[in-house]
């Protein structure tokens, strides 16, 4: 079912599972929240590439920066030849998404597997 809150507290299903275009989420009763998705990056090589995301599913941050409160991790789900530099990290906005920004040796396009955990509420 649909997990819920009223001022502050869990009301509704206890988990709420779903998938849109943008990937899968989790929402619990007590408002964690665990978002999977999928970011493809065509990199130019030796140069930093920012490739923009959006969550399945809104995170909510009470402190002054979404970075504070979402943590967000990737890996890369494609062959990656021996000249990848890297993930260089993520740019947050706002909770709905973001920027993945990679540095690459090379041009090749990866995917990269991505998981996100903080607030619904």
């Amino acid at each position: 079912g649909t997990v819920a809150e009223v001022g502050g507290l869990p009301s509704g299903a206890v988990v709420e599972r779903g998938t849109n275009a943008n990937g899968s989420y989790t929402r619990f009763a007590d408002g964690t929240q665990i978002c999977g998705f999928r970011v493809i990056v065509t990199p130019v090589a030796n140069a930093v590439t920012n490739t923009a995301f959006s969550f399945p599913a809104a995170f909510t941050y009470s402190g002054g920066s979404a970075t504070d409160e979402v943590f967000v991790t990737a890996f890369p789900v494609t062959s990656v030849p021996e000249t990848t530099v890297g993930q260089s990290g993520f740019t947050l906005s706002g909770g709905i998404g973001g920027t993945l920004n990679t540095f690459r040796t090379n041009g090749t396009t990866t995917h990269y597997s991505c998981l996100a955990f903080g607030r619904w509420f």
